[in-house]
């Protein structure tokens, strides 16, 4: 199984690295995202820590500074929500690209060596050619799904916790006797 996997890389050519940066990077993106969506910032913890800071909050701000204060912490929660997400679709649309790319050079070379060879091994090496040149849209394609089905599922967490924010501040902000 590995050694096929090593092949069919191997025989994608040169834009098969290219592929594989992009997806590392998802890789990296996808696993910090997920951290940060579902362990860091699950709702359990948004509401726990909206309790904690309740009574400070009575105590040491006035009705005007802590809509200010808010406004101003819910625009940058809202941002780190959304921190690098927009990376997954960059390479989802990219990697496709790129293994199209690999692709059209594969099958320039594979063009190439059968122009230069006999008769009795054109269609062989035109087929190996072909078969190479369609790994990088094959690994292109893989890689362009993975990023792009994980960018659809954070978008849905991030509009879940916007929501659960807004109306955790709703809630909250309307129990705090002023």
């Amino acid at each position: 199984m590995f050694n096929g996997f090593i092949k069919f890389f191997i025989d994608g050519g040169p834009f098969m690295y290219i592929l594989l940066a992009m997806f590392g990077f998802s890789l990296i993106i996808i696993i910090e995202r997920f951290v940060f969506l579902y362990i860091i910032y699950s709702q359990k913890n948004l509401n726990k820590l909206f309790l904690e800071i309740k009574p400070v909050i009575k105590e040491q701000f006035t009705q005007i500074k802590f809509k200010n204060l808010l406004l101003v912490n819910y625009r940058s929660k809202i941002a780190a929500l959304q921190r690098r997400i927009e990376w997954l679709n960059l390479w989802g649309t990219t990697a496709t690209l790129t293994g199209l790319l690999g692709t059209i050079f594969g099958l320039i070379t594979a063009f190439s060596s059968v122009a230069a060879a006999d008769a009795s091994e054109k269609a062989k090496l035109l087929a190996i050619g072909i078969s190479n040149a369609l790994n990088t849209t094959a690994a292109g394609i893989m890689i362009a799904l993975f990023s792009l089905i994980f960018y659809q599922i954070f978008n849905k967490r991030v509009e879940l916790l916007v929501d659960f924010l807004d109306n955790a501040i709703s809630m909250h902000y309307s129990d705090i006797d002023w």
